[in-house]
């Protein structure tokens, strides 16, 4: 393939910013939603991404006569034009929407104007796949424009002029950074294309456009950002300036993206080898705890099955303990002396008395003494074998590892528990021991969450266990979880039932120094800030988003309708005076009609019915056109932004949905109505329009009265 050092850096340069404008589109899909401005914003990032793309292989196969370097270049040449006029007609749009949820109207010529330019450059771009009067290319398969290309740029320079001509009309409606980008944005590429109609072989427009769109989503995460943050931001410009520089690191991040696959390669390399090293420690850790507590459960299995303490137990149970205490506790002391255990002991179920090697010591009763509770949780656990943390009473209530068996006659039946007492301090040696060799942190917990021993403390109560350990029960292997600077390991022990959790605080790590190149080792530093960088941005905006949401969400909306309440409408009167440019708004002022009436013979229960269905015949024929509110009690505002002719199709819409409306008691819903257009009026400000509404709304109401008294006299 032939490609000069030239294509190869004007192609590095588009791959790389649309791996930027991908990667910034991803995250704001994630993270941002809501608004149809920056819906807009996220489609031009994947055209920007597509632009830079196409433009890329249009670099990368010229020059080359295969037949899949022809088709490519072909191919990628048109979608760049396609795409250029496309981001031209979403930008159009996307202005559009600011300037609505500015509340502005600029109407809808400069729309038609972006629309009618697209669809003739795509007719133009279809033609010249047959006649090749916009652009043609010679045997070496190279581009070269042709007279048809001028027009095309025509119709382009009229679209982008259309668009600064609405940007600088309602410059009002913005602040400084957001008009300022967007109209750099148009500028932009007209300078270029007038550049470029007398030189060309650089793609600046292509490239300009790109770096524009994340002009552009900067202007608005800077705009949102501060609207969001009042009050926790003191200092707009350091706000804007560190939105501004965070983005401008993640683009000269991106250069180093040519060697990202040998780090992954590297970093793939040490995962696996950490964690297989740190897997390996760890099984050693569990084969070991395991063989600890092996043989004091197989030592209680033992002396569960004994017929020597069945036979003591049966007469203890019989009330017959002085007879058999000396044959109990010499039994006992047997196990205790043979095992060299620290407690041995007995409870027999009928009788309630506890045995040690020293004979009968008290009568159990968890009821009234607490440190008998052990006993009842053994019972409730329906376990054959319980490991248990607890006191030693016997020996200066040290802490023990308890080993609780129960202890069944040929009939399935009960007899009692028996149980051995393992030093704490032994276990917890251990444990210091295996941390020190291998620089580990390890923790048993219960996993009825009654329990945590560490090598330095034990803690005992209740639901000591998070919710994250209770979701690992692989008896066989660790579940790993991979931490910023260790590995953290959880297994369930079978035969003790108790969780095993391992932290490899200093797992075995690939000598990046010796595996890479320093340049590699930038791009690995540079991938972290990355990250890091993206992460911050994310969470950030994010938090505060979920705040601004939640605050909307408790304070301007009614909760009965779900409407903006009056709060809401008191916000946006104020909003719409400062523009002082209303533009095509309508207000609408309506009041239920006999509601009073209904609230006093049917209850209050029918009267909030009749709100909600009048709430709901409101959405359904005038959302979409403007913002609705329930002002208070039966009172509702609509300001809708649309034509006379839009407004009266939507008021017949709403009457048809009202006298078909259905409640539980009542059939229809009858509302009295002011409606006021705001340019009828051009000296009022929205709150004497609004006062108007409110005043011929109650005329209406007046007349609607009047009919009721004039049919009742009838």
């Amino acid at each position: 393939m032939v490609i000069t050092d030239l294509e190869i850096t004007q192609a590095s340069i588009e791959v790389v910013g649309g791996i930027v404008s991908a990667m910034l589109a991803v995250i704001m899909l994630i993270n941002y939603h809501g608004t149809t401005s920056l819906k807009l914003i996220i489609r031009m990032l994947f055209m920007s991404c597509a632009l830079f793309f196409l433009d890329a292989f249009a670099y990368v196969f010229r020059g080359n006569t295969d037949p899949f370097s022809l088709f490519m270049t072909r191919f990628s040449n048109f979608g760049v034009f396609f795409m250029n006029m496309l981001m031209a007609y979403v930008f159009v749009k996307y202005i559009y929407s600011i300037l609505r949820e500015k509340d502005a109207a600029p109407g809808d010529i400069y729309q038609k104007i972006a629309s009618g330019c697209f669809w003739a450059a795509v007719g133009i771009l279809v033609l010249n796949l047959f006649n090749g009067w916009m652009y043609t290319f010679d045997e070496a398969n190279y581009y070269h424009r042709s007279w048809g290309w001028y027009f095309y740029t025509g119709i382009s320079l009229v679209c982008l002029a259309s668009s600064c001509i609405m940007v600088w009309r309602f410059r009002g409606a913005l602040d400084r950074f957001t008009w300022s980008s967007l109209l750099l944005f148009e500028l932009f590429p007209i300078v270029a294309i007038l550049v470029q109609a007398a030189f060309y072989g650089i793609s600046i427009i292509n490239v300009g456009i790109g770096l524009c769109i994340v002009l552009v989503l900067v202007a608005y995460l800077v705009n949102w950002s501060r609207g969001a943050a009042t009050g926790e931001y003191d200092d707009a410009q350091t706000r804007r300036s560190y939105d501004t520089m965070v983005l401008f690191i993640i683009m000269l991040i991106c250069v180093s993206s040519a060697i990202v696959s040998c780090i992954l390669s590297i970093k793939r390399a040490d995962r696996e080898i950490s964690v297989s090293n740190s897997q390996i420690v760890a099984h050693i850790v569990s084969d070991r705890l395991d063989n600890v507590f092996l043989r004091p459960i197989t030592v209680t299995e033992i002396m569960a099955r004994d017929d020597s303490l069945q036979e003591y137990m049966e007469q203890s149970n019989a009330q017959d303990h002085e007879s058999g205490e000396a044959g109990m506790a010499a039994y006992l002391e047997s196990i205790r002396s043979g095992f060299d255990y620290q407690m041995v002991y007995a409870v027999c179920a009928e009788s309630r008395f506890f045995y040690t090697y020293n004979g009968f010591v008290k009568t159990v009763n968890p009821s009234v003494d607490p440190t008998d509770a052990w006993y009842a949780d053994y019972l409730a656990s329906g376990q054959s074998y319980e490991v248990q943390v607890d006191t030693d009473a016997a020996n200066d209530w040290d802490w023990s590892f308890f080993v609780n068996h129960g202890v069944l006659d040929k009939d399935g039946r009960l007899l009692g528990v028996c149980g051995v007492g393992l030093e704490l301090a032994k276990v917890q040696q251990l444990l210091a021991d295996f941390e020190d060799q291998y620089t580990l942190r390890i923790t048993l917990a219960d996993a009825d969450g009654d329990a945590i021993v560490t090598a330095r403390d034990v803690r005992v109560g209740q639901d000591l266990l998070d919710a994250e350990l209770a979701k690992h029960t692989d008896t066989e292997n660790f579940s790993i979880q991979e931490q910023e600077d260790s590995i953290r390991m959880t297994k369930l022990m079978e035969d003790m039932n108790w969780y095993l959790v391992i932290e490899d605080m200093v797992p075995q790590r690939v000598s990046m120094a010796r595996t890479a190149v320093p340049s590699v080792i930038v791009s690995l530093v540079g991938l972290f800030i990355l990250v890091a960088v993206f992460c911050i941005i994310t969470l950030r905006e994010r938090r505060i988003s979920m705040e601004l949401l939640e605050k909307q969400r408790t304070s301007l909306t009614d909760e009965l309708t779900g409407l903006g309440n009056r709060r809401a409408l008191r916000q946006d009167c104020q909003r719409l005076e400062e523009t002082g440019k209303l533009g095509e708004l309508i207000v609408v002022g309506m009041d239920l009609n006999e509601l009073k009436r209904y609230n006093d013979s049917l209850g209050h229960q029918v009267g909030d019915e009749l709100i909600c269905g009048t709430a709901q015949c409101m959405l359904q024929s005038m959302q979409g056109s403007g913002t609705l509110y329930r002002a208070g009690g039966d009172e509702f505002v609509a300001i809708l932004h649309c034509t006379k002719e839009k407004m009266e199709e939507i008021l017949r819409e709403f009457d048809r949905l009202a006298a078909n409306w259905q409640g539980d008691h009542i059939r229809s819903i009858s509302v009295a109505r002011g409606v006021v257009r705001c340019e009828e009026f051009p000296q009022m400000g929205i709150e004497e329009i609004l006062n108007m509404a409110d005043r011929r709304m109650y005329e209406n109401k007046r007349e609607y009265y009047l009919k009721l008294e004039k049919a009742a006299r009838q």
